[in-house]
């Protein structure tokens, strides 16, 4: 909430006053029961201190109501805990309600026996610059390696418990923190001064005084505040006129909050030194006689100096060995809050613009980042590693035409995914397009756990991938968990080929979202097994139906598992509509199919068609009462669907796929077969689809179709040439003529 005043003291005086946030932590999410417990937390060096001792259990206990230690700034607790397994503790220093800043990991152990008790210590600086009051405290357990330990938990996580840590308030602590905003443009500017009450008294009365260079400001008094413990205000002292060539020394300071000596002066003043107008415009990076010869370079100039409109660094060719890690918003000046920072290849490189690590990550978006495009370059990780990491909530990120290259395993491990979100509540607004990935155990890993993850309210909102191609990848193309308004849109997606088992995409709680236009081959082992699309508890609305169309997804190698299903279950309003599938499941049960359809409230399901190649399986196999209309399932083995009968118009015949991976139709077998749907109007490629009697699958061909595909003119002298055109027929049928209008323009006239 804002609030607006205006006073006059001698001048006009301007001021603003924020309140902060209530803190809401995410609570961990505890998957593995077997490993790791904590029984006992004691901690000693505080003026109080915790003595818990508890049942090992499996899940989330939340003591901070009940069991606190209390310590001051620059004091050192220690910390004794008794549990089994890995062992990681975190502190929310800055009370924001979130354990994701540097250094609020306070604690991480090796590698600990998940069967024998032992007793950890842990020895904990409280910073000078902790928040006053009551901090919350995490400790999780888990597996042996404390590596999968992360504070909202996930895989590999057993047990978490909180407490409280108390950090006791002075009566008057005022804390001058930072100009607001900290970036500013070139030209007349406010000088804003944001004034935090760190004290137990409400403040109502304060003076600042301040210079930049030889400018001065105040002393000035500002009366009839009314700042709380831990709110903040920002103040105006006046204006000044910065230049975009010229570097400045500042500083700010404040005294005597109502009216009375600040018991805490270290936080009374601002400096800063060397300080520069916001980055705005174009930039070069690396290459001869750039403005930055590394891309952290850039990095830093960014978080130091802020944005003051839209900022594109031109990467020039050459390899850049970085590791780079978005922390925190980057300061933007006022107007500039939507104003997208962009790294691209430079227009003018001949070669690639590669960025490249080897261990952790090569990029990281560690939480409040917003409006960051690569785009054009190449990201690659050299080691065991993931590519993209993104462990906290961040918002509009974007990739556009960039060469992915993950670590080239076999392993299904999501710590070898190219993009990593895991384990609580993460990036939205996310845009992938126009990319290539290639290896990884997984290309796009994005699982929200938040308590609200799986209501369509309060979901992660908007991730769209669209025309990008994923290839030998080892176990998933994408995963996503408790998103809404997915756009998954032409791509193809094809996993190893000696892969034993995978999905092309797999969605969980996913909800109003569009998988259109897709290829996708999965290979698997003959003991294993492959989903082309899994969806599960992810609903549409009547207002804003589900839509999976156009898709191509072929399974080429055997299988009897169970698993060799593309599964849709229980998931509400969606259409799953003009559709090709090919495979062969061979698990003779009536409780599979190629295609598993479950359940699920108002289901389309039409004009798809399915071809089991002489597997032992069905082609389908129907829980519930969908709409079913104008299908096609085929099985030289007649085992087409079950329960044998239902739905209206559908048919079994060979569907005439040009080929096992290529689900384009080289027959007329489903031509015309189809039931007009006005959400669909064209097919995989763009073709416009009959309105009265499309085919079945993804793919709308025609019987008559000829295009021009190349003009064979050889090198000739001037005087009279034969033309040429090669002519490739499109359709279903034998051409035995047609007619070929053609022109030719002289001197770049019209043709």
């Amino acid at each position: 909430m804002k609030k607006y005043l205006s006073l006059f003291l001698i001048a006009s005086i301007s001021l603003l006053i924020t309140d902060s946030l209530i803190a809401q932590y995410c609570t961990p999410r505890t998957l593995t029961p077997s490993w790791g417990a904590i029984t006992k937390v004691v901690t000693t060096g505080g003026s109080i201190n915790i003595s818990k001792t508890t049942a090992a259990k499996y899940g989330y206990s939340n003591y901070s109501s009940t069991d606190s230690v209390e310590s001051a700034r620059d004091s050192s607790i220690t910390m004794k805990v008794t549990h089994k397994g890995g062992l990681a503790i975190w502190v929310d220093w800055n009370d924001n309600g979130s354990f994701a800043q540097a250094g609020e990991e306070v604690f991480r152990s090796g590698n600990i026996s998940r069967t024998a008790t032992v007793t950890t210590t842990a020895n904990i600086t409280v910073p000078s610059g902790a928040s006053y009051g009551s901090l919350r405290i995490r400790i999780g357990t888990g597996y042996y390696s404390s590596y999968y330990l992360v504070y909202c938990g996930g895989n590999y996580n057993t047990e978490f418990e909180d407490y409280r840590l108390l950090i006791p308030l002075k009566a008057r602590d005022a804390e001058v923190t930072s100009l607001n905003p900290s970036a500013m443009c070139a030209g007349l500017n406010d000088i804003n001064v944001k004034v935090s009450n760190k004290g137990s008294q409400t403040i109502s009365r304060i003076t600042l005084k301040g210079n930049i260079g030889s400018t001065t400001y105040g002393p000035t008094t500002f009366t009839g505040l009314n700042i709380k413990t831990n709110k903040d205000t920002t103040l105006k002292l006046g204006t000044f006129t910065f230049s975009a060539s010229s570097s400045y020394n500042m500083q700010f300071y404040s005294y005597s909050p109502n009216g009375g000596t600040d018991q805490n002066t270290p936080n009374d003043t601002l400096k800063k030194l060397g300080w520069k107008t916001a980055l705005g415009g174009t930039y070069t990076i690396g290459g001869t006689s750039p403005d930055f010869a590394t891309i952290r370079a850039a990095q830093t100039a960014l978080y130091a100096n802020g944005v003051c409109g839209a900022v594109t660094f031109n990467v020039r060719s050459g390899t850049y060995n970085e590791q780079l890690t978005f922390v925190n918003p980057i300061p933007r000046a006022a107007g500039s809050a939507t104003s997208t920072v962009r790294f691209r290849g430079d227009p003018a490189n001949t070669t690639a613009a590669t960025i490249q690590n080897g261990s952790g990550h090569t990029i990281q978006f560690g939480g409040g980042v917003s409006y960051i495009a690569f785009d054009s370059l190449n990201i690659e990780t050299t080691g065991a590693a993931k590519v993209i990491d993104m462990p906290s909530e961040n918002h509009h990120i974007s990739f556009n035409g960039v060469n992915f290259k993950g670590y080239n395993t076999s392993s299904s491990s999501t710590n070898y995914s190219i993009f990593y979100l895991a384990s609580g509540k993460y990036t939205q607004k996310l845009t992938i397009e126009n990319c290539k990935f290639q290896y990884g155990s997984i290309g796009v890993f994005a699982q929200n756990n938040y308590s609200g993850a799986t209501t369509t309210a309060t979901m992660m909102d908007s991730i769209t991938i669209r025309n990008n191609e994923l290839t030998d990848f080892a176990y998933m193309g994408l995963y996503f968990r408790g998103y809404k308004n997915v756009r998954i849109l032409n791509n193809k997606i094809i996993n190893r080929k000696n892969a034993n088992s995978g999905y092309g995409m797999n969605l969980h709680y996913c909800d109003l979202i569009d998988v259109v236009s897709n290829e996708i081959t999965m290979y698997n082992s003959t003991s294993g097994w492959s989903r082309g699309i899994n969806l599960e508890f992810c609903d549409g609305s009547s207002s804003n139906r589900n839509l999976i169309a156009n898709n191509m997804i072929s399974k080429p190698i055997s299988s009897g598992n169970s698993n060799h299903s593309d599964y849709i279950y229980n998931s509400n309003y969606s259409d799953y509509v003009f559709n090709s599938l090919y495979g062969v499941m061979n698990n003779t049960s009536s409780s599979y199919g190629l295609v598993r359809l479950v359940n699920g409230t108002s289901v389309n399901f039409s004009n798809n068609s399915i071809f089991n190649d002489g597997g032992g399986g069905y082609a389908l196999r129907v829980y519930g009462s969908p709409t079913e209309r104008n299908n096609n399932y085929y099985n030289t083995t007649n085992k087409e669907r079950y329960p044998t009968s239902g739905g209206t118009g559908n048919i079994s015949v060979n569907p005439g796929y040009l080929s096992k991976t290529d689900l384009h139709i080289a027959s007329t077998a489903l031509d015309k077969k189809g039931r007009p749907l006005s959400i669909v109007t064209t097919d995989i490629d763009g073709d416009a689809r009959s309105a009265t009697t499309p085919d079945i699958g993804a793919d709308e061909s025609y019987l008559l179709d000829a295009a021009p595909k190349a003009l064979v003119v050889p090198p000739s002298c001037p005087g009279t040439v034969a033309i040429k055109v090669r002519v490739e027929n499109k359709g279903l049928s034998n051409l035995t003529s047609f007619s070929v209008k053609w022109s030719i323009a002289v001197n770049a006239g019209s043709a």
